[in-house]
């Protein structure tokens, strides 16, 4: 079995946003600082961990909070990607880049409130096969074509980019940070 440990400064907003925004649910709380979050299919367990804190032994690590790169994040894979996508806004993600289409579905990539990444995936059709292709030539060709044709176009359907919640959702969020 595999767990995903999610590092964030207050457990108890973590698990606000995480019920909230994304739809899990508390599962049990480990220990002071450990709670475990169940309705995703691996548990993810939420580290309450202070900013400024060593992650490791190594020379100049420390804990931050605010938005950074990982190359590991979390893909959630749901039904309707427009409602979740607002029900996350809601909660006070940061909508990064808004919904693209692609082959196999749509994608949203998001931050928690805490900085780490995560991505909204509807799938379509079937899924990455929609990917999948006997010519080998073609998918090459795909691929290619992808990379020359720039950075890929992350509008809503109606052309507007996903972007930070409304006045109100922003002054609360202001205060969820």
């Amino acid at each position: 079995m595999i767990r995903v440990c999610i590092d964030v400064p207050d457990l108890e907003r973590a698990i606000e946003f995480y019920e909230r925004g994304l739809g899990l649910r508390l599962g049990r709380r480990l220990k002071s600082g450990w709670a475990e979050m169940l309705g995703a299919t691996s548990p993810i367990d939420l580290l309450e961990e202070k900013a400024g804190t060593r992650p490791t032994a190594a020379p100049g690590t420390a804990r931050d909070y605010i938005r950074h790169w990982t190359p590991v994040h979390i893909d959630f894979q749901v039904a309707d990607l427009e409602r979740a996508v607002e029900r996350a806004r809601s909660a006070c993600a940061t909508i990064e880049r808004g919904t693209k289409t692609t082959a196999w579905g749509q994608i949203a990539v998001l931050a928690d409130p805490f900085g780490n990444g995560l991505c909204l995936v509807e799938m379509r059709g079937r899924g990455y096969d929609e990917i999948l292709s006997a010519e080998p030539s073609r998918a090459a060709t795909d691929r290619r074509d992808e990379d020359s044709a720039g950075p890929p176009n992350w509008a809503e359907p109606s052309g507007r980019p996903h972007s930070r919640p409304g006045k109100f959702a922003r002054l609360r969020c202001a205060n969820f940070r």
